[in-house]
């Protein structure tokens, strides 16, 4: 999964050896080249192998090593763990949002049913206290019906206060949109929402789950609020990936046993020989019990 995210991200955060030869044999088919007894040079480059364009498709669609990418990536991601220690990724203040802990188990994980809430361990019920705007406005006025624009608070307050002019469709129109646009707009703010959509568009293409971009935009936010000044954001958005993908869990290597099914057939081999009947001796042999006498009766012998 990594080697994809490079792939999609920053191809070409590390320039391997396969790579400069097709750069250098994609100047040579396109500039020319001159041979020099067994070696082929052009523009001080030289070649073993007469550059064609056979050699050229062969060369590039031999699979690529990305080891070294995916270290230069991971050697990014420490780095930005480190500056990323002790920051928020949060611009606006948030409310603290207290558990409610059931009051049978003690348990605070609750099942919402819409109409009340359920404790996952014991099943007790609660009560939905229903508050806020939504709540508050009218059920018979569909216009005012709703609760409004959410605040994202990983955005500023410029973000969320911006107006936007509307009328007919005109060219003054459209510019004065735009110059409202500039006007409000942040400069923090527009590198969070282009790492959102970014991380989010290669989740998508990589078939990965919508979680890690949001993961991955958070420790994106923390450096974002630290540094004024970020560069290849191409490998920034790859190392926050990084550290918003679940490791494989460490399953140790147990032998694994194969247990064979017994046979119930007996092979000839191994049966056993019926004993011969001799017909002379009885067919049970004679016990003979000895009873011990008395000490009172005359034929007692001590």
């Amino acid at each position: 999964m990594k080697t994809r995210i490079v792939s999609e991200l920053c191809p070409n955060v590390f320039v391997s050896r396969q790579m400069k030869e097709l750069q250098h044999l994609k100047i040579a088919l396109k500039k020319g080249f001159t041979r020099q007894g067994d070696m082929y040079v052009c523009k001080g480059f030289k070649f073993d192998a007469k550059p064609t364009q056979e050699l050229y498709d062969r060369l590039a669609a031999a699979p690529l090593d990305m080891t070294n990418h995916v270290a230069v990536v991971e050697n990014m991601l420490h780095r930005l763990e480190m500056c990323a220690q002790d920051t928020a990724p949060m611009r606006l203040p948030s409310l603290v949002v207290h558990e409610v802990a059931c009051k049978h188990c003690k348990c605070v994980k609750w099942i919402n049913c819409h109409t009340h809430w359920t404790c996952t361990k014991c099943a007790g019920t609660r009560t939905m206290v229903h508050q806020g705007r939504a709540c508050r406005e009218m059920a018979d006025r569909p216009d005012m019906n709703g609760c409004g624009e959410q605040k994202n608070h990983l955005l500023g307050e410029a973000w969320h206060s911006r107006s936007f002019p509307q009328g007919p469709e005109s060219k003054a129109l459209k510019s004065l949109q735009n110059c409202s646009t500039k006007i409000a707009a942040n400069t923090i703010d527009a590198a969070v929402i282009q790492a959102r959509t970014v991380m989010e568009d290669t989740c998508a293409k990589l078939l990965i789950g919508e979680k890690v971009a949001k993961e991955a935009l958070l420790l994106f936010c923390r450096i974002r609020n630290r540094e004024s000044m970020l560069k290849n954001l191409h490998v920034i958005y790859a190392a926050c990936l990084f550290s918003a993908l679940e490791e494989p869990p460490n399953v140790p290597n147990f032998p694994q046993w194969v247990f064979k099914r017994k046979s119930t057939v007996t092979p000839v081999t191994v049966r056993k020989r019926l004993k011969k009947i001799n017909f002379k001796k009885p067919a049970l042999p004679i016990i003979r019990k000895k009873y011990s006498l008395p000490s009172w009766h005359p034929h007692y012998k001590n």
